[in-house]
């Protein structure tokens, strides 16, 4: 007797899919598709390092030593401040490096950095700051706000996207003209840069050049801008002043040459040496003038003492700036 055929499944064949009978089953070895958040995490690793990237070089860039752009205009600020000087009185001058006012003991205190530059008429300043993230200016908008004196600052080197370091000016007189001159940096990544003014006392007009020398002694940047500075000062007509850190020595042949050049005035030769920093690598140079009194003024704001001097026209320019006696008429 012949068995009746069934349509039983057998227990080892593979069951078609209930929904779509004729449709292909998925292959186990298959790659699953990216989901949406791993394709945005993606995404958002490649942004940060992308902003990680330029923030990195914006900073690399920001940190890298710059030359002030030379063509800018200085400005002159408090001018309401400024009076001319009565033509009998001395002109009172000074140099000093404020060490952007950081004393010998570490601290930084510009109200004893105006307290050293007291009763001045005319005062250059080196190792001026101009604090990037404080938005309080230079720093010698502060030390003139003590005095109640003008000031300018001479940017030298820009730094993190502005300028921020340089020489500066305190003036209680006004200024003719004022120019930044920079001086050569061939040797390595510092700058420095050179100011020329001018204002009239006595009837004349007086120069000032005031400068700080870099102290590289490796290249020849130093010998360079010493050899530019005093060129550029015996250029001058007098009355001519020099004022500044040249951060060297009376035995450097430049120095030397300088010195004995007729006309040329040391006005701190006929004082004692200051007590801090006993041979002085700050200068006060004069030609057309004399010197009335000199001193060096030691000061806890700096590891600098204050040089200073008050000053005259001399006996000859004084002769020559003299009005001439009528002549008598003779018939």
């Amino acid at each position: 007797m012949t068995k009746a055929k069934t349509n039983a499944p057998q227990p080892n064949a593979p069951q078609p899919n209930a929904a779509q009978p004729n449709a292909p089953q998925p292959n186990a070895t298959a790659p699953k598709p990216t989901s949406t958040w791993a394709r945005l995490t993606s995404r958002k690793m490649l942004i940060l390092a992308a902003v990680v990237a330029v923030g990195t070089g914006l900073f690399a860039d920001g940190a890298i030593q710059k030359p002030a752009d030379p063509v800018e205009p200085l400005v002159l600020h408090e001018t309401e401040r400024l009076a001319p000087l009565a033509p009998s009185a001395p002109l009172r001058v000074a140099t000093f490096n404020t060490h952007a006012g950081v004393g010998r003991d570490g601290i930084r205190d510009l109200g004893r950095t105006a307290e050293a530059l007291k009763d001045l008429d005319l005062a250059a300043l080196q190792e001026v700051r101009n604090p990037p993230f404080e938005f309080t200016g230079p720093q010698v908008a502060d030390v003139a706000e003590r005095l109640q004196m003008g000031w300018i600052f001479v940017p030298a080197e820009r730094r993190w996207w502005h300028d921020h370091y340089g020489n500066a000016l305190l003036t209680r007189l006004p200024l003719s003209d004022y120019v930044r001159i920079p001086l050569p940096t061939p040797s390595r990544q510092r700058f420095r840069a050179a100011l020329l003014t001018n204002f009239t006392h006595w009837g004349r007009t007086v120069h000032v050049l005031t400068v700080h020398i870099d102290k590289d002694t490796e290249g020849d940047t130093h010998d360079i801008q010493l050899r530019t500075a005093f060129d550029l000062f015996l250029s001058l007509n007098e009355p001519a002043i020099l004022l500044g850190d040249l951060n060297e020595f009376s035995t450097h042949p430049e120095m030397v040459r300088l010195m004995h050049t007729p006309g040329v005035h040391n006005a701190l030769a006929d004082i004692p040496g200051p007590t801090v920093k006993k041979n002085p690598i700050d200068w006060i140079f004069t030609r057309g003038l004399r010197t009335v009194r000199a001193e060096w003024i030691a000061n806890p704001a700096s590891d600098h003492p204050v040089a200073r001097a008050d000053l005259e026209l001399a006996t000859d320019a004084i002769q020559a700036n003299a009005p001439r006696p009528m002549e008598t008429l003779h018939d």
